[in-house]
């Protein structure tokens, strides 16, 4: 099979159900070749990339369309620039619903990279509060007209900026104190635009003014606190400093991914809306299961586990045939994420708060627990694959297809914690029987 490793197939590959195995666009590797096995697929059956194509084969059509609205926003704000005014209809009709498809995009960390910064960052630093703005809509189930309102209004929260001379917004170096209190007064620039725009809501100039605000009284422009402040402003507030983070802008290269999730967690406490940075960063978790990652000692490895009641963000990490648990080693930490090394994991186990596990990938973690814990040791096979199911069910929180149900028909998920303390205090009696 070595022939093929490194290939990237053309199309999406299904097996014979119909059921998308590896998409079009994945790099052939050791893994991504097993799983085409274990589906009986011949990879001499398939067709692949030519070279000259493989530079554009990595672009999922959610970037490709990202960039296509960013281009039809450089026109809409460049209007603004000249103007003081905001085409709203135009924004309504060709910037918002590309946002929203962009939205879409089942893989979170598949988004995050089409969506940092990279070249024009104004531009898309806009559409990208946008689109994460109207994610965090859509899961806080708000009605479509407010998803809608939402977006647009992230969307246009720093048009104050087309007052702001370039020369200010995209310099390299320090701002003197003069031209941080210039740029401080976009937010007040953006409400008089929006306020005098023809058809524009209030609370669309009102997520403008209030955006830098915080929940404890030290944002600006006015300083005001808590329920004071717009909701919509407190959703635009989260992601706009969530991507200007992770962005590359002209006075700093992003920061990175360890250190954005430490202070997102840090602004909950007094300066952002406690609720919605933990269901962002409960999101995250629940993505971040399969994807690879560069660690801070320069290796790339893949996060095969993280704790469901995880709050530092701190998973295991699979590395050269090694695991790493990154809440043991502190040493180290994840610089980036790079998505994950094949578009399809087989069988998926998703636990209660929505994380999700290869099942291969969880097996592994479950032998590699079991070989470090004293108790464990000197079973028999019939009480080891018991164990095994125990864990599984244990980590998963719900019963599952290979648990019997003899044993967990009825079970509470109390029970079966209780069950599985019985089985280490007891030295592992075989309950089996």
């Amino acid at each position: 099979m070595s022939l093929w490793l490194g290939k990237t197939v053309k199309h999406d590959v299904l097996n014979s159900f119909g059921l998308l195995v590896l998409q079009g666009g994945t790099v052939l590797t050791e893994r991504s070749l097993q799983l085409l096995e274990k589906h009986r697929i011949d990879p001499a059956e398939l067709s692949y990339a030519e070279p000259s194509l493989l530079s554009t084969v990595g672009d999922s059509p959610y970037d490709q369309l990202f960039r296509e609205t960013i281009m039809s926003s450089e026109e809409l704000f460049d209007y603004a620039k000249r103007t003081n005014k905001v085409p709203l209809s135009e924004f309504q009709k060709r910037i918002v619903p590309g946002i929203h498809e962009v939205s879409l995009n089942p893989d979170l960390f598949q988004l995050f990279r089409d969506i940092r910064g990279k070249d024009t960052y104004t531009y898309e630093h806009n559409i990208a509060v946008g689109v994460l703005a109207n994610m965090i809509g859509m899961w806080l189930q708000l009605p479509e007209a407010d998803i809608q309102h939402l977006a647009l209004a992230a969307t246009l929260h720093d048009v104050g900026k087309v007052n702001i001379p370039d020369e200010i917004l995209q310099k390299p170096g320090k701002l003197t104190e003069e031209e941080y209190k210039l740029i401080q007064k976009h937010t007040i620039f953006g409400y008089d635009i929006l306020k005098n725009t023809e058809g524009t809501s209030h609370r669309t100039a009102l997520v403008a003014l209030q955006h830098h605000e915080r929940e404890d009284g030290k944002g600006y422009p006015f300083g005001i606190r808590g329920d004071k402040i717009d909701f919509f402003a407190k959703i635009v507030a989260i992601v706009d400093i969530f991507h200007a983070m992770s962005s590359r802008r002209p006075y700093h290269e992003p920061l990175p991914f360890q250190q954005v999730i430490d202070r997102m967690k840090s602004g909950s406490f007094g300066e952002l809306q406690p609720n919605i940075v933990h269901m962002f960063m409960r999101r995250l978790a629940a993505s971040i299961i399969g994807n690879q990652v560069k660690l801070s000692d320069g290796r790339i490895g893949e996060i095969i586990y993280l704790s469901p009641n995880e709050d530092e963000m701190k998973p295991i990490v699979k590395v050269e045939g090694e695991f790493v648990d990154l809440k043991v080693v502190r040493h180290l930490h994840i610089v980036d994420v790079y998505g994950s090394q094949t578009s399809a994991k087989g069988i998926v186990y998703e636990t209660e708060c929505g994380t999700w596990f290869g099942e291969d990938d969880l097996m592994e973690v479950i032998d590699w627990f079991a070989e470090r814990e004293p108790l464990f040791q000197g079973l028999n096979g019939r009480q080891y694959s018991y164990l095994r199911q125990l864990l599984l069910d244990y980590l998963l929180g719900s019963p599952t297809r290979e648990v019997p149900q003899v044993v967990l028909e009825s079970m509470s998920y109390e029970r079966r914690i209780e069950m599985l303390d019985n089985v280490r205090k007891e030295r592992l009696q075989d309950y089996a029987g």
